[in-house]
């Protein structure tokens, strides 16, 4: 009786182990998902600097340049809205665009 416990046991910690294993991999891909990171390969969408896709987006010493100014209305606790940082960047793209297509967000900022 006791040695067939003691198995028991062992399986059971096993199987808890083997378990245990497979959850700590799913959160290390979900993070590594979230940085944009593989775990063992590159990721497959390069990293680059807002500068480098729009000139008018580059950061000087002080920050952004006064050339990408916009006015808008603050996005204060608007659910489902894009960020501030969000429409800056959708408006400086806007400024040299021929073509625009809107998607809208119901918020009042793509008016």
């Amino acid at each position: 009786m006791g040695v067939m416990l003691l198995e028991v046991l062992i399986a059971t910690n096993m199987v808890t182990a083997a378990g245990l294993a497979l959850a700590l991999l799913r959160l290390a891909q979900h993070r590594m998902r979230r940085r944009q990171r593989n775990l063992l390969t590159p990721w497959p969408i390069p990293r680059v600097g807002a500068g480098e896709i729009a000139p008018i987006l580059a950061a000087g010493p002080l920050g952004p340049a006064v050339a990408s100014e916009i006015i808008a209305i603050a996005n204060y606790h608007v659910p489902g809205g894009i960020s501030d940082l969000e429409t800056w960047v959708l408006c400086n793209l806007a400024r040299s665009a021929r073509t625009i297509f809107e998607f809208g967000t119901a918020t009042g900022k793509t008016a």
